[in-house]
């Protein structure tokens, strides 16, 4: 078995939807496990800076990607799929607050300097004389960085990622069967002048169904391997 590249007009925007999906997926992955692993420290005792703000930050830079708009995947050009507002909207208010949040912090504070969370203060260390004026001796810099979430949030955060990661792990597999369809209409030798000499999962001697299904999986995997499909 081989596989080729989605050129059909119909077939190549349901793949570039299925694949905007599977970034979601990917994304909104990521930002649950790194918001469990925020929920996961101390924050009575405060821990490693670096770790937290690295977590925190990441975390909420990749769940605002979810919301924004971008370059889609695929051939027909258009912007990527985002989050469906309809589940936003139905979040609970604790965390639809938390959402809010989250989408001000990696606005405001970790892809833009517009906020007071990040803060410098420089002043003048000045030395009085027993006569004149006084005299300026050096300089003073006072600066702090603060990201963090407030207590819960973190676990919200996750929370709010995996319910919507789950929604898009199925609109991935619905959009999966779309293109599926949709790649079967017609003459199906529209798709061999970009033949690819590459394999996929399967050998000769599976049945057409068992071919489809290891391939249909395949897809899904995607977010974390090497993508040997259509997209």
């Amino acid at each position: 078995m081989q596989s080729v590249q989605v050129l059909d007009e119909s077939a190549s925007r349901l793949s570039g939807e299925l694949g905007d999906l599977l970034s979601l997926h990917q994304d909104l992955t990521f930002v649950r496990e790194t918001a469990s692993r925020v929920a996961q420290l101390d924050l009575t005792n405060p821990p490693d800076p670096v770790l937290l703000r690295a977590l925190w930050g990441s975390a909420v830079v990749a769940y605002r990607r979810c919301f924004t708009s971008g370059r889609g995947h695929g051939r027909v050009k258009r912007t990527r799929l985002k989050v469906p507002l309809e589940l936003v909207e139905a979040l609970e208010p604790k965390l639809y607050e938390t959402h809010k949040m989250a989408l001000d912090t990696a606005h405001q504070h970790a892809a833009h300097r517009v906020s007071d969370f990040s803060q410098v203060s420089i002043s003048l260390l000045m030395e009085n004389l027993p006569s004149g004026p006084p005299r300026i001796i050096g300089i003073g810099i006072l600066s702090a960085f603060l990201l963090g979430p407030e207590p819960g949030q973190a676990t919200n955060l996750a929370t709010i990622a995996g319910r919507f990661e789950a929604t898009t792990a199925e609109q991935c597999g619905q959009k999966q069967a779309e293109l599926l369809a949709a790649a079967n209409q017609g003459d199906t030798t529209r798709f061999l002048p970009s033949l690819r000499a590459q394999a996929v999962p399967g050998t000769d001697s599976e049945s057409e169904d068992d071919s489809r299904q290891h391939y249909a999986d395949g897809a899904v995997k995607a977010t974390n391997t090497d993508r040997k499909s259509v997209v």
